[in-house]
């Protein structure tokens, strides 16, 4: 008796995907789509990169990311609370939500708020998740009875954001503690910054930390692209190449309300907020 196995992966399978990300893969541009509280539109484009058809869809999810007690950045998504005040994942729809996209093919989402109305000023956001995979090829009949095949499909999800502002908006941060933990087990000075966010918008920037030693002078620098959406505890990493023992820093964060992925027009503008601390290397 002939059959045929047919399985299918939901989950991502890592080193075909790595393998598959390298050669190409589906596109999303730009990564931050902000919609106004005006048009109460906007778009963002989807770009098949690949050599096969493939089958992409598009959802919404509310998220936003916070911290654990040591600094690592985690996604939140089952805060409902939040999610109540903040959130235009029920509200936000996309045209078209599936489609069928072919090789270097571009395919334009539409985004539209059904509900403007009911939102007051500020910022609200949502994930926008796009989900791509290779599209299967019909399923035909075997000629050979006692052939076995097997066909494996995969999933590749991306996640951005769509922000939806409305108002008048208004962001800034308040560093409410700043210290510093030496880790033997990762070879780093690790600074910590207890961050309140005040206004009604998250606040979209950079992070950077400036390390001098007791001479003034400048050794370490180091700057990354960061967000704070409510109160969380960022870290940042000095390596201990960069440091002499017995000797005296001075680390200074700065928040800066710019970013090299986002415009200058669609950030909500706020004042630099900078804190120091010093520590002794040993």
């Amino acid at each position: 008796m002939g059959y045929t196995i047919k399985r299918l992966l939901p989950l991502f399978l890592f080193l075909f995907v790595f393998s598959y990300s390298v050669e190409g893969q589906v596109t999303i541009a730009p990564t931050h789509v902000f919609m106004d509280g005006q048009t109460n539109f906007a778009s963002f484009l989807v770009m098949n990169g690949t050599d096969n058809a493939q089958e992409v869809s598009v959802s919404f999810q509310f998220g936003y990311p916070a911290s654990d007690s040591a600094g690592n950045t985690q996604m939140i998504y089952n805060d409902s609370m939040r999610a109540k005040q903040f959130s235009v994942a029920d509200d936000i729809r996309g045209f078209p939500q599936s489609f069928v996209l072919q090789p270097d093919q571009r395919q334009t989402i539409r985004l539209r708020m059904t509900n403007p109305q009911d939102y007051s000023d500020g910022t609200y956001w949502s994930r926008i998740t796009t989900t791509s995979n290779p599209q299967s090829p019909p399923i035909e009949a075997s000629a050979d009875e006692d052939a076995v095949t097997a066909q494996v499909n995969f999933k590749f999800e991306q996640v951005t954001t769509v922000f939806y502002q409305k108002g008048n908006l208004t962001t800034g941060l308040n560093v409410k503690d700043i210290y510093t933990r030496q880790s033997n087990q990762d070879s780093v000075v690790q600074v910590f910054t207890d961050v309140k966010r005040t206004g009604n918008s998250p606040f979209l920037g950079s992070i950077g930390v400036t390390v001098k030693g007791p001479d003034g002078k400048k050794v370490y620098e180091r700057m990354h692209s960061t967000t704070v959406y409510f109160d969380v505890l960022k870290r940042m990493d000095i390596p201990f190449d960069q440091l002499e023992n017995g000797k005296q820093y001075t680390a200074e964060i700065r928040f800066l309300p710019e970013r090299s992925d986002i415009s200058d027009e669609e950030l909500v503008k706020t004042e630099p907020v900078s804190k120091s601390t010093t520590f002794t290397f040993e």
